[in-house]
């Protein structure tokens, strides 16, 4: 059993505590035996494939639905310390966001290092496994999804005269 206290709704401030709500719930978590998570923002219905999620993920994404529904191109800058669960929260949400607005563009993600490329991957495939596994319990099809790393030819071509 676990508890956490989160803000609900995109301009609701009230906080409330979770102990494993039902799926449908405003935020809710499944049982233990079940790695998933649904969450409400105001509407949009964001898979998240853990059991849990840290209230300042929660708050990121609702960050990022409002950077999104203002109209502005979804333009934003946010900051979390290492280790808080951006990069799945990110994915999460708009992931969600353009299963939900067919109109919205691409996500274009850059990262600093070739390793962190990889951590973008792992968790894109973590997210896309379980929108997947979802769909199929719910028989529909699952959104195509397309995840590509770009890097310097130093750093991924194997050319001996292009990659110097």
């Amino acid at each position: 059993m676990w508890k956490s206290r989160v803000r609900v709704g995109i301009e609701k401030e009230k906080l409330v505590e979770i102990d494993r709500l039902p799926l449908g719930s405003s935020l809710a978590a499944s049982p233990p035996s079940a790695v998933n998570m649904e969450v409400d923002l105001d509407g949009l219905k964001v898979l998240f494939p853990f059991p849990f999620m840290y209230n300042e993920q929660y708050e990121y994404m609702v960050a990022l639905k409002r950077a999104l529904d203002s109209g502005r191109g979804g333009h934003c800058l946010l900051e979390m310390p290492t280790g808080t669960g951006k990069t799945v929260a990110l994915l999460s949400l708009i992931m969600a966001y353009q299963a939900k607005h067919k109109d919205v563009g691409k996500l274009i993600y850059c990262t600093r290092t070739v390793p962190e490329m990889g951590q973008v991957m792992e968790e894109l495939r973590e997210v896309v496994k379980y929108r997947t596994e979802c769909a199929a319990k719910a028989g529909v099809k699952p959104d195509a999804v397309l995840g590509v790393c770009l890097s310097s030819r130093r750093n991924m071509c194997i050319h001996p005269q292009i990659s110097t």
